[in-house]
């Protein structure tokens, strides 16, 4: 009985997908970013010399996105996102420039927050960050370059939160233009094995702004 249990409850679980009419929007967005570096190594508040100065430095990323109905006022937004994030920080005549390449997957769950038929979304979740290749670290002193490394990171896979905001404007019955607002910060920190001590700790949070197109998809056509 119990086994039969185990079988049941999955197949019904699945079919309540297929049976429930969902309508889906999926498309692509590119956004411009900056990246703002956190953590030993650019500047922490337990730093008490030397602190230095934070440099936001420009950045970019392109995702596939997919967003769910899971009700009249809450939706489900998935993505995979390509992310090129770079940051900085001064300290006297030194600049030291970072720069980050990764692959995103968060998953946030988003909501209207004014009425069913809004088109402003306020959301925020888990992210998963994937660090494929070499960052790199140069070292500026009097705007001179000085030293130019790379490193993989120890620490390949990291965990955070992704939290913003999503406005759409429709353009015919089936898609709309997405302008997208996004605050992305890693709990965790890559390792990076560069000469100074502490200097791998580095954590690059980003604020994005992304323009897309978004395509409707409702289930229920399908199965008509």
């Amino acid at each position: 009985m119990v086994e039969k249990r185990r079988i049941i409850f999955p197949l019904l679980f699945l079919l309540s997908f297929s049976l429930f009419p969902v309508e889906m929007k999926t498309g692509f967005s590119g956004a411009f970013s900056l990246g703002m570096g956190s953590g030993k190594g650019l500047w922490d508040t337990s730093t008490t010399e030397e602190q230095g100065e934070l440099l936001p430095l420009p950045g970019g990323s392109v995702s596939y996105l997919a967003n769910i109905a899971l009700s009249h006022r809450i939706f489900l937004n998935m993505s995979i996102q390509y992310s090129y994030a770079r940051a900085g920080q001064k300290v006297d005549n030194r600049k030291i420039l970072y720069t980050q390449q990764s692959l995103d997957f968060p998953l946030l769950i988003m909501g209207t927050p004014l009425s069913e038929k809004s088109r402003l979304t306020l959301g925020a979740g888990p992210t998963l960050t994937y660090l494929p290749g070499k960052a790199e670290r140069a070292v500026y002193v009097d705007n001179t370059l000085i030293s130019e490394e790379t490193a993989h990171a120890e620490q390949m896979v990291l965990f955070g939160i992704q939290a913003g905001a999503d406005y759409t404007i429709p353009i015919s019955e089936s898609s709309d233009i997405l302008v997208s607002f996004r605050f992305s910060h890693p709990f965790l920190s890559p390792v990076y094995h560069w000469d100074e001590e502490g200097s791998g700790n580095i954590r690059i949070n980003r604020i994005e702004l992304g323009f897309g197109i978004l395509r409707k998809t409702d289930t229920r056509s399908s199965r008509r």
